[in-house]
């Protein structure tokens, strides 16, 4: 995947109200992108919610900056690896339990995972809880790209918002 400078603007446009304007101010960082294979919403939410700072090319190129990112990733995803097969074994054991799926898109257990929650909304076709969780399952799965990976295994991609 290749990330352009429109996708990267439209990003950034999301989390700073300086815009990004001339694609030649941006090309280091989106160098990083596309070498690294990260996201451009991702690593814009990293630099929004660790550093607080105005997201300009050289904060975002800064090489200390991109290696926090590349070890905070790294750790990230074998969390989310966790942390989404414990909500899978979760919703298979309410299932098997006899659990009705609106009880656990309900269960506050399972509450922050919304994408998972938005991909059970969807194959139970339940309009309201799939508008509900619309929001926060777009943030995650643009923010952690590697949840869909991850439910894609166990989900039809047409499902995912």
């Amino acid at each position: 995947m290749t990330i352009n400078f429109e996708e990267f603007k439209e990003a950034h446009s999301e989390y700073s109200s300086v815009g990004a304007h001339r694609e030649e101010s941006w090309k280091d960082v989106l160098d990083i992108l596309n070498k690294e294979g990260w996201g451009p919403y991702e690593y814009i939410d990293f630099i929004f919610r660790d550093f607080r700072k105005a997201l300009v090319p050289s904060l975002l190129s800064n090489p200390t900056i991109v290696e926090a990112y590349r070890e905070e990733r790294r750790s990230r995803i074998q969390l989310n690896k966790r942390r989404a097969d414990w909500a899978l074994n979760q919703v298979q054991i309410r299932l098997r339990n006899k659990m009705l799926i609106t009880d656990i898109l309900a269960d506050k257990e399972l509450e922050n995972h919304a994408l998972l929650m938005y991909l059970i909304a969807s194959v139970d076709k339940n309009k309201d809880a799939m508008d509900r969780l619309r929001e926060a399952a777009v943030y995650e799965s643009r923010t952690m790209p590697e949840l869909l990976d991850i439910y894609s295994a166990k989900f039809n991609r047409r499902l995912f918002p």
